[in-house]
């Protein structure tokens, strides 16, 4: 007989359920579950129901519980609505001295055909003297369709030992109780009895009973938020959620997920969310184009999706930057014949290529008026090769931008025709020249200024005629690959193809002749293409009608939000969300999808365990791949304009998850990055995940439970057998390098390379279709030791002696030291020379820094970032992060380990660099960090500043030319003139005194707060003594406790 059998009674009703051990908000809690329909008199709003229910619950001993040692009972069960659904929870509370033995073991098979029991308390027998309880046996029969919630089976047992009652009465109390089945001596719990089938007058010929199968009793009641489970070979782990109070201790945590395309991270997100089949973001085909915000919570209410698309205005102005590079290509190719090269792959292809045609022109034209562009242009094209790798695409935009305006303005102002130039441009008409006049002149001695003078005075003319398209010039402005294709849209009517081509012919010619725009406008600063966002907001009103019209969504009407529970999308919804989140066979709506925001619980295969660590709710941010990004360090850029718009909007990450496939490939991409995070976001640990471990461990399953991954294991491994851990793990166990370019002390690097390699973790995803328990398993291990691994933040690792930093602080040489590192921040961040800078650049920096940019922004964050927060961040990093901190050497001196100085002065950064520096104005005073009061005093009329931003009186200026912009940038831009003087460094001194206090001492209690969480022994140890203590002193007299213990702590410093 089963021994966590329970007999419930209300005053109308009774039945039977089965009781659980479970945690609850007190301690010896536990949790009785039955059907809605034997306790639908008690109400979910009354907190204690124990003078409403009668529960007979036994103990160890076989002896019934009375009702005095019933502490509470709670009631739970949701919004019930039919037969599958009919389940109630009851939390009670035990007093502590009570103990209850358990059935251990329930199973989540869908078994057919085999031997049940059932047992349960009959109303006909409650007068009974002998036995009140009823076990029967059945036979658990199949049914067609399939069901898995719902199960039945046949009583095989006779029941009619009393003539008297019909089965109805016989049966009528067997409600909620347990229907198992056994398996080598061992009895499984498979689901709770629901109802009779009944015929007629009440017998039952058939002798079917209808149960609610176990594994849908666990997952509706987690599902209505009463409770949090872990199934684990045949065990099952509960916690009673259902109106608890939100824990002080527990987190939400930020997680940024990087990878490059295909790697898995949305995978990895899927296998947490609760409702993750609804949400086909991976797979075949997946290419992210937005940032995808998943939160996912312990219980959420309402599982949302929210998917926004751009607006008109925005679609035109992001399709005309991802196609920028296009057109610009075309130009060349094109109208001027050159040889393609692919500028996504190679951007300065054709800078390279055109500055000695350049040098040789202006060298042509040197007593004409164009020779002033033409060297300003020659200049930034030698500038932009000397940087290489470093600059960014934007910056190179622009400088083919300049390049074609003074091509244009050439052929304008000295009556050069295109057919000209494009013969000056292309080396292969170059060498007809030199064909065509060798008799008359030694090869050797024909130059390329001398052909390029015959071009111009007319001596060499092209044999090409007009050219044929080389580039298919509807997809130079349709097509941007990796983010849009107008195809993925042809699917939404029969006529949209068409109908895009018709649009393309009404603007068709004068795209083809785009390079006349530049003509026209060669001497403006700042063009916008007016014919290219005509078009595109055409085609955007195109698109969102067809969108209507195939998908039944108004955008406009509903604000350009499509929002929907997940629970309640059908077939259509699913197929709108997976064609927004991804391209499918061809065909995707993601190219005009702005952000998508996705809500929902975590996994019951997850929930109970992250529950355990103290998180209530994980952020995922999830980005396009990498290798999506622009080319080079344009990553570096990316990374950098990430993590500052988060930050604008008070996102900050406690963690990075690298997702990597698990593969044979070295991790160069990871020793690439390293660096780049470091500079970017100083402080946040880095995590690498490898996904497809089931790949790899095909057929061995049972490794990925017995041989942890850990540099330990991995030694004691390979000696044995090399194929236990992949060759991509490997690597990171074999070779440190891949922090090697970390710009931070050996013994951080050393430290981060211990946190990275020893927290490696393999992933399986869709755990849902591969139904190996062995995953599961291994997927939770590895998740408790990776968010236990951010939560204790081993990244930053140690204590503080806030006595001996607190007397150092007060010491004039470490106050010295933090004003030397504070004037080289101010240095290292200060813009000296805008020469260099590009014009547009220079107009966007005055406009905000004048109050005349509707952003309110200290400096323009664009081809560089200039804005004023970002450019105190570069010189933070470079003086306290680079190892060349004055201050942190001198705290070296005095503390073992430099690495935890770098570690809090990484983790200060967006604390000392106040957030309200990236505003222009703050209207109230009050509203300023002392930061921000100290940096605006840097500007009065001491400073030695010509101008100051913060005044009133400079808004009036009027800089009308670039000189006298780029003087005035100079000038405010300049940080080392204010913090000169004592007055004004000294505030900055203070702010950093007071952060350091401040961290140091939330640090400690931070630690000493994980380790009593996470560490048991410890735990126990600190609460024996300060029983002892308390014992002593007596109970209630904290402050002696106290005392006492600093006692302790002065006499074992004497002893």
């Amino acid at each position: 007989m089963m021994k966590n059998l329970v007999f419930i009674e209300t005053y109308s009703r009774h039945g039977s359920g089965i009781i659980f051990p479970c945690k609850g908000k007190d301690r010896n809690s536990y949790i009785v579950i039955t059907n809605y329909h034997v306790v639908r008199d008690l109400k979910e709003s009354v907190s204690d129901i124990k003078d409403y229910v009668n529960l007979e619950i036994y103990d160890n001993q076989g002896r019934s519980i009375e009702k005095e040692y019933i502490k509470n009972i709670e009631i739970a069960y949701g919004e019930v609505f039919d037969n599958e659904n009919d389940i109630a929870a009851l939390l009670v509370v035990l007093d502590e001295a009570i103990n209850i033995e358990f059935e251990e073991y329930v199973s989540f098979e869908n078994v057919e055909d085999t031997q049940v029991f059932t047992e349960g308390y009959p109303q006909i027998l409650n007068d009974c003297d002998i036995n009140r309880r009823l076990c029967l046996e059945g036979k658990r029969e199949s049914t067609f369709p399939e069901m898995d919630k719902l199960g039945i089976y046949k009583l095989t047992d006779s029941i009619h030992w009393y003539k008297e009652f019909t089965d109805k009465d016989l049966l009528d109390g067997l409600s909620g109780g347990p229907v198992y089945m056994q398996r080598q001596g061992v009895r499984y719990l498979i689901g709770i009895n629901q109802s009779l089938c009944n015929v007629g007058d009440g017998n039952n010929p058939f002798k079917i009973i209808y149960f609610i199968q176990i594994r849908q009793v666990f997952e509706w009641l987690r599902n209505q938020g009463i409770i949090l489970f872990e199934y684990n070979s045949g065990k099952i782990q509960i916690e009673w959620i259902f109106h608890g109070d939100k824990a002080e201790e527990a987190r939400d945590i930020n997680i940024l997920m990087l990878g490059g395309s295909g790697a898995g991270k949305s995978s990895f997100i899927k296998e947490l969310m609760l409702h993750g089949k609804e949400v086909n973001a991976s797979g075949d085909g997946q290419t992210t184009r937005m940032d995808i915000n998943y939160e996912l919570m312990d219980y959420c209410e309402k599982p949302m999706v929210d998917v926004k698309i751009l607006t008109k205005d925005k679609f035109s102005k992001k399709m005309m930057k991802q196609t920028h590079l296009n057109v610009i290509q075309y130009i060349f190719i094109d109208l001027f014949d050159l040889p393609h090269i692919d500028l996504t792959m190679n951007m300065l292809g054709y800078v390279k290529m055109l500055l000695p045609k350049l040098e040789f022109l202006s060298a042509a034209l040197k007593e004409t008026k164009s020779i002033e562009r033409i060297n300003k242009v020659l200049a930034d094209m030698k500038d932009i090769i000397c940087k290489d790798d470093e600059v960014e695409q934007k910056e190179i935009e622009l400088l083919y931008d300049d390049m074609l305006r003074t091509l244009a303005m050439i052929s304008k102002e000295e009556k050069i025709t295109e057919q000209q130039l494009s013969a000056i441009l292309r080396t292969e008409d170059f060498e007809k020249y030199r064909e065509q006049i060798k008799e008359s002149c030694a090869v050797g001695q024909i130059s390329l200024h001398d052909y390029i003078g015959a071009v111009i005075k007319g001596e060499f003319t092209s044999e090409v005629g007009e050219l044929p398209n080389k580039t298919n010039v509807f997809d130079v402005i349709n097509v941007c690959s990796g983010f849009f294709d107008i195809r993925e849209f042809y699917y939404l009517n029969s006529t949209f193809e068409t109908d895009t081509s018709q649009l393309f012919s009404e603007f068709s010619d004068s795209i083809k002749t785009i390079f006349n725009f530049y003509k026209e406008n060669s001497d403006e600063d700042e063009i916008e293409n007016k014919t290219l966002k005509n078009y595109y907001e055409k085609l955007y009103e195109n698109i969102v009608s067809a969108i209507g019209e195939y998908h039944g969504i108004d955008f406009v009407a509903q604000h350009y939000n499509w929002k929907i529970n997940l629970e309640d999308m059908g077939k259509s919804e699913k197929v709108f969300l997976e064609l927004c989140l991804k391209v499918v066979k061809g065909k995707s709506l993601s190219g005009i999808v702005e952000k998508i925001k996705i809500e929902d619980s975590i996994s019951n295969n997850y929930a109970y365990i992250l529950k355990q660590r103290g998180l209530r709710k994980i952020c995922f941010i999830d980005t396009c791949g990498l290798d999506h990004i622009e080319r080079g360090l344009g990553i570096k850029k990316h990374l950098n304009q990430m993590f500052t718009e988060y930050s604008d909007n008070k996102v900050m990450f406690d963690a990075i998850f690298y997702i990597k496939k698990l593969d044979a490939g070295r991790p160069t991409e990871l020793q690439r990055i390293l660096p780049l995070l470091y500079n970017a976001c100083p402080g946040k640990p880095l995590f690498c995940i490898f996904t497809g471990a089931d790949i790899f461990y095909v057929g061995r399953e049972d490794i990925l439970i017995e041989r942890e991954w850990s540099r330990h294991n991995y030694e004691l491994c390979k000696k044995l057998d090399d194929n236990i851990f992949p060759k991509s793990v490997s690597y990171f166990y074999e070779d440190e390098s891949i922090v090697e370019q970390m710009p931070c002390s050996k013994e951080w690097k050393k430290i981060i390379y211990h946190v990275i390699t020893e927290n490696l973790i393999p992933f399986v995803a869709d755990t849902r279709i591969r139904n190996k328990p062995e995953y599961i398993i291994s997927n939770r291990r590895y998740l408790k030791k990776l968010f236990e691994a951010i939560l204790l933040d081993e990244w930053n690792i140690g204590y503080f002696d806030i006595g001996q930093i607190n007397e150092l602080m007060k010491d004039t040489k470490f106050s010295n030291a933090l004003k030397e590192d504070i004037s080289r921040m101010f240095e290292k961040a200060s813009l000296f020379d805008w020469n260099r800078k590009h014009h547009m650049t220079v107009n966007a920096n005055v406009t905000r820094l004048l109050g005349k940019n509707s952003e309110n922004s200290a400096g323009y964050n664009g081809v560089s970032e200039d804005r004023w927060d970002c450019l105190l961040k570069v010189g933070y990093q470079e003086v306290f992060l680079m190892g060349n901190s004055k201050t942190i050497n001198l705290l070296c001196e005095n503390q073992i380990g430099k690495s935890i100085w770098e570690s809090m002065f990484a983790k200060l950064k967006n604390d000392i660099i106040a957030v309200d520096m990236r505003y222009k104005s703050v209207e109230k005073e009050d509203d300023k960090t002392e930061f921000r009061k100290s940096f605006e005093k840097m500007y009065d009329k001491e400073s030695g500043h010509k101008y100051n931003p913060f005044s009133d009186d400079d808004k009036e200026l009027k800089l009308d030319n670039q000189a006298k912009k780029r003087a005035y940038l100079a000038d405010v831009c300049d940080f080392t003139k204010g913090i000169k003087r004592g007055e004004i460094i000294n505030p900055f001194v203070e702010i950093f005194k007071n952060e350091i206090n401040d961290y140091i001492k939330d640090q400690n209690k931070k630690r000493m707060e994980l380790l009593l969480q996470y560490r048991s022994d410890f735990k126990e140890k600190i609460y024996d003594v300060i029983d002892e203590i308390k014992y002593v002193v007596g109970e209630g007299n904290e402050p002696w406790i106290i005392n006492m213990i600093q006692e302790v702590i002065e006499l074992r410093k004497k002893s």
